[in-house]
């Protein structure tokens, strides 16, 4: 009976596959009626080849392949802005290194930016992120601070040293986007040039810097590096940071503790500032501890 159920669930698994196969192929006539859509028009040649989008992500790498190069030649042609940010959307589903190219050229402009950063920002493998880099030396403004927040969001560290020269650039938004990014990534050499960044930022920059370190300090602590996370929540709470800065870092170290995090928090109260106190009270609470020194932070 086991093993009939078995066979049965492969013989399954078989059927979706080769449904997936078939279908994995855009059809032609669906692609020529996309060209031409705009916002309020009929989706209903934009729902078949959706679906057949995700059938092709189900496929074979080269039906993949095949159906997202399909979309990618609809890139360079004059098919309506419409037509190209929901082309856009599917790649950002089944794209691949070869359809980077297309996308980068939509990098050029301000109006279509955004939708191949879109893609971009999903496409596994080095040839996505060096299309953005290599777009921060043309982009500008607006259009160069969202290349900037899309490669935080590919958390490459890859980026880490031309994010570091961004954000201590003349230019205040774009050194904050760099900084931000920086943050996302993490890590221990996201970590140092966040450290740099902040010697001789301005003020407002410098809270930018500070909330990036807690944001890498946070995915330090989460990847296990507890030694490292630790030195940038001391470091926080140490240097005379405004009251959230310190006590996010100051909760951060509390995590660190793991199982000791109670009693230093405890500890540490004691001789601290009404802020400090207040989120230690907040800490001691969420354990259901009474608060007395005796306790040792026991339930």
């Amino acid at each position: 009976m086991k093993r009939s159920r078995i066979a049965t669930l492969f013989t399954v698994i078989g059927c979706v596959l080769a449904a997936a196969e078939a279908q994995a192929q855009i059809d032609a006539d669906a692609l020529k009626a996309i060209t031409t859509y705009e916002f309020g028009q009929s989706r209903e040649p934009l729902t078949v080849v959706a679906d057949q989008t995700t059938a092709a992500r189900l496929a074979s790498p080269e039906q993949k392949a095949a159906a997202a190069a399909q979309l990618a030649g609809l890139l360079g042609t004059d098919a309506t802005k419409d037509c190209k940010q929901f082309v856009c959307r599917q790649l950002a589903i089944i794209g691949d290194a070869d359809c980077v190219p297309a996308l980068a050229a939509l990098l050029e402009a301000p109006e279509t930016a955004d939708m191949a950063r879109y893609a971009l920002e999903r496409i596994r493998g080095p040839e996505a992120g060096g299309a953005l880099r290599a777009a921060l030396e043309s982009g500008a403004g607006c259009a160069k601070i969202g290349i900037v927040n899309s490669l935080g969001a590919r958390e490459c560290p890859c980026s880490i040293p031309v994010l570091q020269e961004l954000a201590t650039g003349k230019c205040p938004k774009t050194a904050a986007a760099a900084v931000a990014a920086l943050g996302k990534i993490g890590g221990p050499k996201a970590a140092k040039a966040l450290a740099a960044a902040k010697k001789g930022a301005s003020a407002e920059l410098a809270r930018a810097v500070s909330d990036a370190q807690l944001v890498c300090a946070e995915g330090l602590l989460a990847n296990g590096k507890t030694r490292k996370a630790t030195r940038i929540y001391k470091k926080l709470f140490d240097s005379g940071e405004e009251d959230p800065v310190r006590v996010a870092a100051f909760l951060g170290l509390v995590k660190t503790k793991g199982d000791k995090g109670v009693a230093f928090a405890k500890e540490t109260a004691e001789d601290a500032d009404a802020a400090i106190q207040e989120a230690a009270k907040g800490v001691i609470a969420r354990a259901g501890c009474c608060g007395c020194r005796g306790c040792g932070g026991a339930k």
